[in-house]
């Protein structure tokens, strides 16, 4: 089965992409920055990491860093895109904005880990 972990502040919004995720046979875990960062997944643990840019007093690449074998999709409602240099940790393959909706964000999530053809028969 895909899995996917995501890291974000806003429980309505994870909760509105766990539905769309569960419709499509596909496992995501939700993680709040706060409340359970010291409970975060173990690397190579799920595909996929989706991280929200914005996260208080972290932003989203410094969680990234701590993934060196799960690629991660960098997400958020600002464009940060401006923002992607040399110093963003190699596990980050893309940034999706918020706006674009929960179809997108799953899309390239499945792009990124190539869920599709890896679950496959």
């Amino acid at each position: 089965m895909n899995s996917l972990f995501i890291v974000d502040d806003d429980p309505r919004f994870c909760a509105q992409l766990r539905r769309l995720a569960t419709r499509e046979n596909i496992h995501l875990v939700c993680y709040n920055p706060v409340t359970d960062f010291h409970s975060l997944p173990l690397d190579g643990e799920f595909d996929v990491a989706l991280i929200d840019y914005d996260l208080g007093g972290l932003v989203g690449p410094q969680i990234a860093a701590l993934y060196s074998q799960t690629p991660v999709v960098l997400i958020s409602t600002k464009n940060h895109r401006e923002e992607a240099d040399d110093t963003w940790p190699l596990c980050i393959r893309s940034f999706v904005r918020k706006a674009n909706g929960l179809q997108s964000i799953l899309d390239e999530a499945r792009r990124i880990g190539n869920l599709d053809e890896r679950y496959s028969l």
